[in-house]
């Protein structure tokens, strides 16, 4: 870490904040390495040493659980864009910054690191050549890490490693509140470039997961008590594996047989894999007391006590993840009904919502940010700018519909409203193209009235009177 403290370009005092952002990527680094492995599951677990031969200790047995602890619910955690009270976000080139930084998947993968290893951050930088005219870009904290600020609740120095070889760091990206500095070792010497920039705060946002005061970088998914019970599943599918071969194959004797029985052609003594697969098919009277040969089998063991504890272990798995325990391929014999099974989410449905508050405050932080870059300055409206998200429950369409013609019946929406159309799941470009067709047939309705010299509708004349106002403004 010493040589890449000697970077050119960094002040004292921005020194001691690239080693203490180092400091905390190296000390970060061994358990967010386990938690990758266990999300691949790739995870070597320790054997207890009893039940399972030493010729098969190193037998692989792997179990994606902790994947789906991630992933079932990233897939509920589905950012849907950004809102601006009283005008749309079209109005300050939002739509265009989505678009072009293709948020909807760049979000996904901010949040299924987030959900890994507690944290993950994004970078909001002036794009170059051929890139978008501002970058928002998701950065891994297996690479990544910030120093936070807990009183203005926002990172004031960042860094990333971008490049290193044989475990050394050769080329990293050093983020403060005043510029950006790119740092690149050349097999002697560190050179460094340096870009200013206004934005008067650290261009690095971070999400963090289920934080508090005392886990600021949050709490990962993959959790001491998922790795451990991970261990457990997979110790018992090993146990399984193995039980499952000497079920295939139950104990057998032979009593009162004689030796030349056992014994091959080239004189060798029969080995007891063909013995037991039927090597052995005739035998003869014992030679020396001339006694009939008595074979049997021993009774064959039950495979329902390892089932039993697996599933045993999925309950515990399912508590620790909110995941119903059919996710994890434990299916029961009578099909739950369509209730039952909704309920069976309601905890995993909270626990998405509950993440879309401090994920979206992180969102906003970074799509102000593109704007300042872009503009060169936010604009008051943005500061109550807010975030969509989708309904984690999956609601059918039906049911959705049913529940927004009461609100309409009510008078909680009007008909025409664009939160009835996001309340349906519809994305932004649907309910775009929606609210167009709309506007199609009602200027067709008017034309019809007027050819037909009757009176439009109110609503028509004053949608007509309001735009012609704003032209004459």
């Amino acid at each position: 870490m010493s040589s890449v403290l000697n970077i050119p370009g960094i002040t004292e005092d921005e020194r001691d904040l690239l080693g203490q952002c180092l400091k905390q990527l190296e000390d970060s680094k061994a358990i967010n390495a386990t938690r990758r492995r266990y999300f691949e599951a790739k995870q070597y677990v320790q054997h207890l040493g009893i039940a399972i031969p030493p010729q098969l200790q190193n037998f692989e047995t792997a179990l994606g659980w902790p994947y789906k602890a991630v992933k079932a619910l990233a897939s509920r955690v589905k950012f849907d864009g950004f809102a601006v009270p009283g005008a749309e976000g079209s109005a300050f080139g939002i739509d265009r910054l989505w678009a072009e930084n293709k948020l909807g998947i760049e979000s996904h993968h901010a949040h299924m690191s987030a959900l890994t290893y507690g944290v993950s951050f994004v970078a909001v930088l002036a794009g170059g050549d051929g890139e978008p005219e501002v970058v928002i870009r998701a950065l891994s904290p297996l690479t990544t890490t910030a120093l936070w600020d807990a009183n203005r609740r926002r990172t004031y120095a960042a860094v990333t490693v971008t490049e290193s070889d044989a475990g050394n760091i050769t080329e990293l990206i050093f983020f403060l509140e005043d510029k950006v500095v790119t740092a690149k070792f050349d097999g002697s010497r560190w050179k460094s470039e340096t870009v200013e920039h206004t934005l008067g705060r650290c261009p690095v946002v971070m999400i963090s997961y289920d934080s508090s005061p005392e886990y600021p970088f949050g709490r990962s998914r993959i959790s001491q008590g998922v790795m451990r019970i991970t261990d457990e599943a997979i110790r018992t599918s090993l146990r399984m594996e193995v039980s499952a071969e000497f079920y295939s194959s139950p104990q057998r004797y032979i009593l009162g047989a004689d030796e030349s029985a056992f014994v091959g052609p080239d004189g060798r003594p029969v080995d007891a894999w063909s013995a037991i697969t039927g090597r052995v098919l005739v035998l003869g009277n014992d030679a020396e007391n001339d006694e009939k040969p008595t074979v049997g089998q021993f009774s064959q063991m039950t495979m329902q006590p390892h089932v039993d504890m697996f599933r045993m272990i999925a309950a515990k798995f399912s508590g620790e993840t909110s995941l119903p325990t059919h996710t994890l391929g434990l299916i029961g014999d009578n099909p739950d009904s369509e209730e039952a099974i909704k309920a069976k989410y309601l905890e995993l449905a909270a626990d998405a919502e509950s993440a879309h508050e401090p994920f979206g405050a992180a969102w906003v932080d970074a799509i102000r940010m593109a704007v300042q870059i872009r503009d060169g300055a936010v604009p008051e409206e943005l500061d109550l700018l807010s975030t969509k998200w989708r309904n984690p429950m999956y609601e059918s369409k039906s049911a959705q519909g049913d529940m927004i013609m009461k609100m309409i019946q009510v008078g909680v929406l009007p008909p025409e409203s664009e939160v009835a159309l996001e309340l349906l799941g519809f994305d932004q470009l649907t309910i775009d193209r929606v609210v167009a067709d709309r506007r199609k047939g009602g200027v067709s309705t008017l034309v019809d009235r007027i050819l037909n010299n009757q009176q439009p509708p109110s609503n028509v004349v004053d949608a007509q009177q309001a735009g012609s106002n704003n032209q004459g403004a």
